[in-house]
């Protein structure tokens, strides 16, 4: 990890960083031993994680999202979990996804880009294709639709039920972490995952099928400033082509 750090006293610290790694270490076992003592947020009579200590009524979806790819989530209640995710989706314009259940108190009632992407994630994980197509289109739609009136060329941070940008004086229009989709599309459908860190090692398994889609084409850059480019394409319903162009090739 790069140190990104900035002090008036030692001045500007580039490069890997010995201090980021250690916290960043301490941190991955911090949430070790969160997965094991996961039983104190879960609520029995629900069947469902609370959100906070403070705050137990309702479903949160990036909560759950977290849970499944990180698979902290006790495998028994997978499916169960998984159903209630539908909940989210019943009052919006579309089947868009909620952040959080109409039941849950003192949330505004929005649909968010960047924590769809997680629940995308989490479906892919859970072998929901279709539910994360779904998602994928129902969020993103609004804001590619160039006929709409809200239409800006970029990403929302939040939208309303109805579509529409969430206004609200800290929302933003062009939110950089909205876009989910570079990242899922890259991982999931183009197919290039890491193996190892810097991807040193990967494989090409494209995992999301997106209904109509035909054929795929994208570059993917690795930290030794190369690319990994690849090109796949459905010939008939079971056979296709795939071209791979490695860093050093």
């Amino acid at each position: 990890m790069d140190a990104g750090d900035y002090d008036y006293y030692n001045g500007l610290q580039e490069g890997v960083s010995t201090k980021r790694n250690a916290l960043y270490v301490a941190a991955l076992r911090a949430c070790a031993e969160i997965a094991k003592s996961s039983e104190h947020c879960f609520d029995k009579e629900s069947r469902q994680f609370i959100i906070t200590e403070s705050r137990k009524e309702g479903f949160q979806q990036e909560a759950h999202a977290w849970l499944i790819t990180q698979n902290i989530l006790p495998s028994h209640l997978l499916n169960e979990t998984s159903q209630k995710f539908k909940r989210l989706t019943g009052t919006t314009h579309n089947g868009a996804p909620l952040s959080f259940t109409p039941d849950t108190p003192g949330v505004p009632r929005v649909i968010s880009p960047i924590m769809s992407a997680f629940h995308i994630e989490a479906a892919i994980h859970s072998g929901r294709s279709q539910e994360a197509e779904d998602i994928l289109r129902k969020v993103w739609a609004p804001m590619t639709d160039e006929t709409s009136a809200s239409f800006t060329g970029t990403t929302w941070e939040l939208l309303k039920k109805d579509g529409t940008p969430f206004k609200d004086d800290f929302c933003s229009y062009a939110q950089l972490f909205s876009v989910g989709p570079t990242y899922l599309l890259s991982r999931y459908v183009l197919g290039v995952e890491p193996v190892e860190a810097g991807f040193k090692k990967f494989i090409v398994s494209p995992r999301l099928e997106i209904a109509g889609l035909e054929w795929a084409q994208g570059r993917v850059p690795t930290p030794v400033g190369s690319c990994i480019e690849v090109r796949w394409q459905c010939s008939t319903s079971v056979d296709g082509e795939l071209s791979v162009i490695v860093p050093g090739d």
